[in-house]
């Protein structure tokens, strides 16, 4: 705003003659205020012409600053501490701390996500076969009471180690978030207007439970080669491609729930199921024009049809219990 406004002047400077302005100076007109000055804790204007984007726009902002320590040390982030962003969910959240990298490794027997750099209310996510980047986004931003990035040795859970966050959840109403993704490509691949996904959780003082219907796309497509030739070893053409057409088409459903039950004393159960479907459709056709004999024209046609489901839980028994 500030460039538009010195530019306007520049412009009227140009227009009104010289000798109007002396006389204005004559008159006593007041001068001018002094330019505002832009100093570091001030970052300058971004240009008028050029589209602002949210990483530019995060950018621009301090980080977050932990505003206190877990007693086994670390660091403690607050909702407050992210309002600036305006976080959705617990990963616009966990993208925001400083020096933090969400990691994903292998599954182990009857550990969860055993290898993620996350855990939610102190504890791995149950299901093997959610991504953890889905479940986070599925936590509404106003459902976080707090994030606690620690040493994954003081929680005491196998396999854990170095930088992990704890990411503590608070329960209350029912609230649920969606996502609509529309994909478009120019020419060959066919558009999509159908990917997504709804989601709906809840709790209460003993129970947490999360519902997510996803619908996930895959497009692909290639095509032309009009005008390409086919020629023998004495350079003679012996064939055309007159057109070529390459296509791809996935569909992929999927339901999926959680639930889980915090019991008498230190005990814990928790219980997940999944199910999905795979709808997959592949082309491929082609024109061959031969100069001499028959053209051949191939027309090849795939298509793959599945469907998978887990169910699955797990149940923490006080050490008194057998653990």
């Amino acid at each position: 705003m500030r460039g538009l406004l010195t530019t306007g002047v520049a412009l009227a400077a140009l227009i009104v003659p010289g000798t109007g302005w002396a006389q204005d100076a004559d008159a006593g007109a007041e001068a001018a205020p002094p330019p505002r000055s832009v100093t570091g804790d001030m970052p300058p204007p971004m240009p008028s012409d050029m589209p602002i984007t949210q990483e530019q726009i995060d950018a621009s902002l301090p980080p977050v600053q932990a505003t206190a320590s877990p007693p086994g040390g670390g660091q403690v982030y607050t909702p407050d501490d992210f309002a600036r962003f305006a976080p959705r969910s617990a990963l616009d959240m966990l993208n925001q701390v400083p020096g933090f990298d969400i990691i994903t490794g292998d599954q182990g027997r009857g550990l969860g996500q055993a290898s993620d750099n996350v855990i939610i209310n102190g504890e791995r996510v149950a299901s093997k076969s959610e991504n953890l980047f889905d479940v986070l986004q599925r936590i509404p931003a106003s459902r976080v009471d707090r994030i606690e990035i620690v040493d994954g040795a003081t929680l005491g859970i196998p396999g854990l180690s170095g930088q992990v966050a704890n990411v503590f959840t608070r329960g209350g109403a029912v609230s649920g978030r969606y996502e609509w993704r529309g994909v478009w490509r120019p020419k060959y691949a066919r558009t999509s207007y159908a990917a997504g996904e709804v989601s709906i959780s809840g709790s209460t003082p003993t129970l947490e439970w999360r519902l997510a219907a996803t619908h996930n796309i895959g497009r692909g497509g290639a095509g032309g080669n009009r005008g390409t030739t086919v020629t023998d070893g004495a350079g003679t053409v012996t064939a055309l491609y007159p057109d070529v057409l390459i296509q791809f088409v996935g569909e992929y459903p999927r339901l999926s729930g959680t639930l889980k039950w915090d019991g008498p004393g230190s005990m814990v159960a928790s219980f997940n199921a999944n199910y999905s479907r795979t709808y997959t459709d592949f082309s491929f056709d082609e024109d061959r024009d031969l100069v001499t004999g028959a053209d051949f024209f191939r027309d090849l046609d795939d298509r793959t049809r599945g469907d998978a489901y887990e169910i699955g839980g797990e149940s923490i028994l006080p050490s008194d219990q057998g653990g």
